[in-house]
């Protein structure tokens, strides 16, 4: 009976032992999922040039640990202007340049036409700046730099913040540089004739914020339609860029009032105005483009 009554136990203390180490063992296998952390940086370059045009670039992040996106502008005044999206990756910190480097595919658009290609980025608190190189197609369409080690650097970003960053944006305009003058001067032509005082009209550059977008050119537009005052605020109803030539049409050109003419031909020369000073736009037409027959 004792026998029995001390194989009982052993039993038993096996049986606990045993469920004890079946708990420990699912203990350890429970990892705690820590999310990783998100974090937004911002960057923005605006700067006036001789010839009265304005450089811009601005760079937006999201990284979450070693993996970035995001979105780049490259937009010079007087060269062609480069955009787009992009995923990549994050590297460490680099005491040489006391930042770090993104490695990273951008979808740009340039002209018309869609690439995708390989970008570093070096980014630190308080600026970044894109690096550009030689590019050599990879074989698939994909183009890569052909030599890592001769990157020039691109404009030298400052950061901002990123909440109000992406409310609002900066862009330029042209405008007459005394526009009661000008509203005079172009009224008087338009309904009695005579030399076109726009010919020596002098038009200086205007920064304007506003709410926040990628498509800066026509909002460009639109903003320098809005610029002066009409019996209906005008903007841009119908835009549509085909090759280097932009065709817009404005909601008075659509549907307009007795005696419109006038403020169109007040308004339409800052608009075309504003639209030249992209690099890529050769020409303005104010009407629909070859195709088209209904605003978009």
């Amino acid at each position: 009976m004792k026998k029995y009554l001390i194989y009982v136990f052993i039993f038993v203390a096996i049986l606990i032992a045993y469920f004890f180490l079946l708990k420990q063992n699912e203990k350890m296998k429970v990892v705690d999922v820590v999310p990783v952390k998100s974090i937004d940086m911002c960057y923005q370059y605006l700067q006036q040039t001789l010839s009265g045009y304005s450089d811009r670039a601005w760079l937006k992040m999201n990284i979450q640990g070693e993996n970035v996106s995001g979105e780049y502008q490259n937009l010079p005044a007087e060269k062609d202007s480069k955009v787009g999206k992009f995923i990549g990756t994050v590297g460490p910190m680099d005491p040489k340049i006391s930042g770090r480097i993104a490695d990273v595919w951008w979808d740009s658009t340039a002209e018309g036409m869609n690439v995708k290609e390989q970008l570093n980025i070096e980014f630190g608190e308080g600026s970044a700046v894109a690096l550009f190189g030689e590019m050599v197609d990879r074989g698939d369409g994909v183009y890569v730099y052909k030599d890592m080690t001769k990157l020039t650097p691109g404009f030298q970003m400052s950061q901002v913040d990123c909440e109000s960053f992406v409310k609002k944006i900066d862009i330029s305009i042209l405008v007459p540089e005394n526009i009661d003058a000008y509203n005079k001067a172009m009224t008087n032509y338009l309904q009695e004739g005579g030399k076109n005082p726009l010919d020596k009209w002098l038009f200086v550059k205007k920064i304007l914020s506003i709410p926040y977008t990628t498509d800066i050119i026509r909002a460009s537009a639109d903003a320098a339609a809005g610029e002066l005052i009409t019996q209906t605020k005008a903007s841009v109803s119908y835009f549509k860029i085909q090759g280097d030539t932009a065709y817009v049409l404005l909601n008075i050109d659509l549907d307009g009032w007795a005696g419109v003419s006038v403020s169109i031909g007040r308004i339409h020369p800052l608009v075309e105005k504003t639209l030249l000073q992209f690099p890529q736009i050769k020409k303005v037409v104010f009407g629909f483009a070859p195709g088209d027959t209904q605003p978009n």
